[in-house]
């Protein structure tokens, strides 16, 4: 198994298709200092409990992979950036949803299941790339568990995807919370995903506007 890079969420960002655990990380090392080799051992220890999953059907797969990420609580604090950090969430075995996403794709992928990330925008699910079935593995207040995955407005979201949603969160935390550097770090962070013209556009008057309330 290969270790994640020490990050650095602009190289990983400018990169054309990081893995959604590198770059999440490399994200969190943003807003604190993170132990790359301890996040990368815990992830194998999850990865572990799946060396049998593999010549399991697809949709057994998804449940060895729902049963492997029951040990961590879905929290969402509403404040600050420690729930929404990939290594604090391996470490304390909570986190929000966001955190725990790649923490379970990573872990399937490093145990040979071909998972991804599938999201409406609202909803994040890690989704198996051979299910027929419209389902996928959700992380919800009662815990990790298969849900209905409605095909119609779900997508895979890469790394890129997943990070703006998260950066998202925590300009609205820090927006509503009067945590201004929370939102403007988050902001300016933003602009470091590759955007197309139009979103690129919204962000800088985002920030723009936010660098105006410091006034």
């Amino acid at each position: 198994m290969m270790p994640i890079e020490p990050p650095s969420f602009t190289d990983r960002a400018a990169a054309a298709c990081p893995g959604h655990a590198e770059l999440a990380l490399a994200l969190a090392a943003e807003f604190g200092s993170v132990d790359v080799a301890a996040a990368d051992a815990q992830l194998d220890l999850v990865a572990v409990e799946l060396a049998d999953a593999r010549t399991l059907p697809a949709v057994d797969q998804l449940r060895a992979l729902a049963d492997a990420m029951r040990a961590f609580a879905v929290v969402e604090p509403h404040v600050g950036s420690r729930d929404l950090r990939v290594d604090t969430a391996l470490a304390a075995c909570e986190g929000h949803a966001l955190a725990l996403v790649p923490i379970a794709v990573e872990a399937g992928r490093r145990a040979g299941l071909p998972v991804g990330v599938i999201g409406d925008g609202a909803r994040h699910l890690v989704a198996h790339r051979a299910v027929e079935e419209p389902v996928a593995l959700e992380f919800g207040p009662a815990g990790p568990g298969l849900r209905g995955a409605d095909e119609t407005s779900m997508t895979w979201r890469c790394a890129h995807q997943l990070s703006f949603t998260t950066l998202g969160v925590l300009v609205n935390r820090g927006t509503r919370g009067g945590d201004l550097g929370l939102a403007l770090q988050a902001a300016e962070l933003r602009l470091a995903l590759p955007l197309g013209d139009d979103v690129r556009r919204c962000q800088e008057g985002m920030l723009k506007r936010l660098r105006a309330r410091l006034n």
